[in-house]
C-alpha cells in the first residue's frame, strides 16, 4: 500500500516540478535506474529518502506516502487510502513509521 502510494506520488510530483528521472536522481545523489525503478514499483526510497523526496518536493512526509492520486487509467485509490489511515489512527503511528517498519521487515526477511 506504502509503495503504491509513494510510487504514484513520485511519478506525479517529479512531473509537476519538471523533474526528469535523471535530474530527481541528480539532486538525491542516487542513479537514474533507482528513480525509474521506485516509480515502477521495483523498490521503495528508504526513510531517509522519503524525507528526501517530501523536502525536495515541498511536501509532508504524510502527503507523500497518503496521498492517493489515481494516475489516468488507474483505479482510485481511496479505498487503499482508508485502510492505512486506520492502521496509522489504530497502532498510533505516522505513515513514515509504517515506512520504516516495512523497510526493517524486508532486511530481516533478505537475511
Amino acid at each position: 500500500m506504502l509503495t503504491e502510494f509513494l510510487r504514484i506520488n513520485i511519478r506525479r510530483l517529479r512531473t509537476e516540478k519538471g523533474l526528469t528521472q535523471e535530474k530527481l536522481a541528480e539532486r538525491l545523489g542516487i542513479s537514474g535506474k533507482t528513480v525509474s525503478k521506485w516509480e515502477t514499483g521495483g523498490s521503495a526510497p528508504d526513510a531517509a529518502q522519503i524525507v528526501q523526496l517530501a523536502g525536495l518536493f515541498g511536501v509532508t512526509t504524510d502527503e507523500l506516502l497518503l496521498t492517493a492520486h489515481a494516475e489516468q487509467g488507474e483505479e482510485p485509490l481511496a479505498e487503499e487510502k482508508r485502510k492505512l489511515q486506520l492502521l496509522t489512527g489504530y497502532y498510533g503511528v505516522t505513515p513514515l513509521m509504517l515506512a520504516q517498519a516495512a523497510e526493517t521487515t524486508e532486511e530481516v526477511a533478505k537475511a
